[in-house]
């Protein structure tokens, strides 16, 4: 009786271990490639579809950070939310930027502008800033 007991205790074990594998590999195929890549930001391999700019903002800050001066002011931004810019972006930018002081996002006539700006989704439309370098996940700009 216990011989019945214990192959029956195992099939289940077995059975289940593997319904469990079946579903694990499901799930990561849904989550798509590249499977076994290290992710670069928290928000890779996390789910299918848009990333959000919030990924971006990480990315962009590891590009620009060795072209950036100690002490300079920066912001980051995504245009096509402007005027009501998401905290995100910027209040990423200063965990990840500490050598630099990462300021709220102003272009208004008479506020103070940052020396720099990161640009997130498209370019930046201003007069007063010009173009340093662009990555695939967005655009680093000068102040004039």
């Amino acid at each position: 009786m216990v011989a019945i007991v214990s192959r029956t205790a195992r099939a289940v074990v077995y059975v289940s271990s593997a319904a469990m594998m079946l579903l694990l590999v499901e799930r990561l195929h849904w989550r798509g490639g590249p499977y076994w890549a290290v992710p670069e930001t928290v928000f890779d391999h996390v789910d299918r579809g848009e990333l959000p700019l919030s990924r971006q903002a990480i990315v962009m800050c590891e590009h620009v950070a060795p072209l950036l001066p100690r002490g300079a002011s920066i912001t980051v931004v995504a245009p096509a939310l402007a005027p009501n810019w998401d905290a995100t972006h910027y209040l990423t930018a200063s965990g990840l930027l500490p050598h630099q002081y990462v300021r709220h996002p102003m272009f208004g006539e008479g506020e103070p502008r940052a020396d720099f700006v990161i640009t997130l989704g498209r370019p930046l439309d201003h007069h007063g800033y010009r173009l340093v370098r662009q990555w695939p996940e967005g655009w680093l700009y000068q102040r004039k």
